[in-house]
């Protein structure tokens, strides 16, 4: 205590009288810890930030001196505190960003001096643990299989990481002959996959590689085969010794590609379409060639006669079907009466 402020409050002892001068007891500062939690575990080499507030009732932040201290690594940082209005926090804060604390438990105190050298402190309890690689990586397809060439290969498999959140890992999906294939991060549950119908002809040799960012890894491999499939061109294009097999549609022994179109009501050259290119007389859907006459005033089979083969009872040249009963004493529609309706 100064001698002035002594000798007012003798003052004020002997007198009993009031003063104008009020004598303000300066305290050490207030130190409350804000951030990792007291018992948090941490990664080495993962950045964590240290942050508490101050209160203090003489000095800003701008007077206040701040140690950061480990009672394993020592000194960790002396960065000097701010006003948290600043960064819009209520009050005084200090801060300290590290990721390179020792592995094993720590005791990290902060001390803040004020002016007057009068010291608060807080400590804080950890324990650091090392990286860990992704765990339980594994590659659920292809696995040894062979396919054809275009058809697409679905890759797929599954990651997960103790340290952090799973999407934040780096996949990369290799294969020995056609170089990176995808680099697509696992989704919020660990799941890997992507597709693909590009793969070149041959075996491949399939790696799976999921890395954090701190350098540790996990390696999986597989593999996948790809053939060339047999086309419809005259020659043994898959080398089985068979040429164009699987591309006869109508089985009559003929690949497709060498089988024109026949009005038989067959897709002869296997392009989906039945007898396309004859003609549909009547325009029902159904090719002369297959189409029935019927008694419908229509040509149905294409033959250019219309109705043949149904009967004319009156010989008028009006299939009975198509006929309307007249009063001519005939019958006109080959029902067995006559003239009925007159």
């Amino acid at each position: 205590m100064t001698r002035a402020a002594t000798l007012i409050l003798l003052a004020v002892a002997l007198t009993g009288c009031p003063t104008d001068d009020t004598v303000v007891i300066n305290q050490a500062p207030r130190v409350t810890l804000v951030e990792p939690v007291d018992g948090a575990t941490l990664t080495r080499g993962v950045p964590v930030t240290f942050r508490a507030t101050i209160a203090d009732d003489m000095d800003g932040a701008d007077a206040l001196v701040a140690l950061w201290r480990s009672d394993v690594d020592g000194v960790l940082g002396t960065d000097p505190p701010y006003d948290g209005a600043e960064e819009g926090e209520p009050v005084v804060t200090a801060s300290l960003n590290t990721g390179q604390l020792a592995v094993g438990p720590h005791l990290v105190t902060l001390a803040v001096a004020d002016s007057a050298g009068l010291t608060g402190s807080t400590t804080v309890a950890l324990e650091v643990v090392v990286d860990q690689p992704p765990q339980q990586v594994q590659v659920f397809s292809p696995l040894g299989e062979a396919v054809q060439a275009g058809d697409e290969v679905s890759f797929s498999g599954f990651a997960a990481d103790p340290d952090g959140e799973v999407t934040a890992l780096d996949v990369a999906w290799y294969s020995d002959r056609d170089g990176t294939l995808d680099n697509s991060p696992p989704d919020a549950d660990g799941a890997l996959g992507f597709g693909t119908t590009t793969l070149s002809l041959g075996t491949h040799q399939v790696t799976l590689v999921v890395s954090d960012g701190l350098g540790q890894a996990a390696v999986v491999t597989t593999s996948v085969t790809v053939e060339q499939g047999e086309s419809c061109n005259g020659r043994d294009d898959d080398g089985d010794g068979l040429v164009d097999e699987g591309f006869d549609s109508d089985g009559d022994g003929i690949p497709d590609c060498a089988d024109p179109e026949e009005c038989d009501g067959l897709d002869n050259d296997g392009d989906g379409l039945i007898d396309e290119g004859f003609e549909d007389a009547d325009g029902d859907g159904v090719m002369d060639c297959q189409d029935f006459e019927e008694c419908d005033g229509l040509d149905n089979d294409g033959n250019g006669e219309t109705d043949e083969g149904y009967q004319d009872t009156d010989g008028d040249g009006l299939k009975d079907c198509m006929e309307v009963e007249t009063c001519d004493g005939v019958d006109n529609t080959g029902e067995g009466q006559i003239d009925e309706g007159c």
